[in-house]
C-alpha cells in the first residue's frame, strides 16, 4: 500500500481543486497549526486556572484561551476536511481492510472525544470555576476537575500525535 505523500498520490485529479498543490499545502498548514494552537489554548487555560488559585482573575488570559481554542478547532477541522477530499486519500469505507485507515480512525475518535472535553472545559467548567471564585466559595470538586481535565486533554492530544506519527510508517 503506497500512501505517499502521507495521503496518497495526487495523480488522479491533478487539476481538481482538492488536488491542487496550493490546496494541499493550505490543508497541511491549517491542520497542523490548528493542533498546535489547541495545545497553546490548553496551556493558557491552565495558566488562567492558576491565577484563580492565586487569588485573582486574569480575564485576558481566559479570553485568549477561549478564542484560541475556537480558532484552533476550526482551523484543524478545515485542514482535515480539505485533506479528506484530496485525490488518493483513503476512504472510511476501507476501515475493515486498511490498517492505515484503522489507525487514523482511532486517532480521530480520540481527538473528537478530546475536542468535546475541551469545549466542555471552556464553556461549562471555566464559568463555574469563575463563579465559585467570585462568590468566595471554592468548590474542591471543581478545583480537582480544573486541575486534572486539561492534562487529560493534553495526554489525548499527545497520544493522537503518536498515532499520527505511526501512520506515516508503512503498515
Amino acid at each position: 500500500m503506497d500512501l505517499s505523500p502521507l495521503h496518497g498520490t495526487h495523480a488522479e485529479d491533478p487539476e481538481g481543486f482538492f488536488g491542487h498543490p496550493g490546496v494541499i499545502v493550505v490543508a497541511a498548514v491549517l491542520h497542523s497549526l490548528g493542533a498546535l494552537a489547541w495545545i497553546v489554548a490548553t496551556a493558557a487555560w491552565i495558566a488562567w486556572r492558576r491565577t484563580l488559585w492565586e487569588g485573582h482573575h486574569a480575564s485576558g488570559t481566559k479570553r485568549f484561551a477561549d478564542r484560541t481554542v475556537a480558532a484552533a478547532i476550526a482551523a484543524n477541522f478545515a485542514g482535515g476536511a480539505l485533506r479528506l477530499f484530496q485525490p488518493g486519500h483513503p476512504r472510511i469505507g476501507s476501515l475493515a481492510s486498511e490498517p492505515w485507515v484503522q489507525l487514523i480512525f482511532s486517532k480521530h475518535v480520540l481527538l473528537v472525544a478530546a475536542v468535546g472535553v475541551t469545549v466542555w472545559m471552556h464553556a461549562a467548567l471555566g464559568p463555574r470555576l469563575l463563579a465559585a471564585f467570585r462568590a468566595g466559595q471554592p468548590d474542591p470538586r471543581l478545583e480537582r476537575l480544573a486541575r486534572i481535565v486539561p492534562y487529560l486533554v493534553l495526554a489525548a492530544v499527545g497520544a493522537a500525535a503518536v498515532l499520527g506519527s505511526a501512520s506515516t510508517v508503512a503498515l
